[in-house]
């Protein structure tokens, strides 16, 4: 696998899909550094869309591997990123995974925090599994 690919992968089926084999497999992953070359490839190369999905994938990334503190740097650094290109959706679901992250760590009430600011993206665009991804870490019922 090379970064390329990693690249094409992102841009035609989302950072999302790269992220399960990380954080399902029962080996860890091979190629750990990986997404932040692509991030860093695709920030040079002027696609800051790319950098920021391969950065969120990262984040995830770090996440599944127990790195809280590098997830949340991550995981903010492209919601902020995501935010500057007014991708509001894309923001909100990189909040949610922001918000995981910090409910596991047992900051609950800032996870609790991200979620209610953004639920209302999720409401309006009827983005129903992220809704419910954010009903769930509120601990109310999902909506289907």
């Amino acid at each position: 696998m090379t970064t390329r690919w990693i690249l094409a992968a992102v841009a035609s089926i989302g950072a999302g899909v790269l992220a399960v084999p990380m954080i399902l497999g029962n080996e860890p992953p091979i190629y750990m550094d990986e997404p932040r070359l692509a991030a860093s490839h695709a920030s040079s190369a002027g696609q800051p869309p790319l950098a920021l999905f391969a950065t969120r994938l990262d984040g995830r990334a770090a996440a599944a591997r127990g790195e809280t503190e590098r997830a949340i740097e991550l995981l903010g650094s492209a919601a902020e990123g995501f935010k500057g290109l007014e991708a509001e959706w894309e923001a909100a679901v990189t909040l949610l995974d922001l918000a995981r992250v910090l409910m596991d760590s047992g900051n609950a009430g800032r996870a609790h925090e991200l979620v209610e600011e953004h639920l209302e993206v999720f409401s309006r665009i009827g983005s129903v599994r992220e809704r419910n991804r954010a009903n769930e870490l509120l601990g109310r019922p999902g909506v289907s």
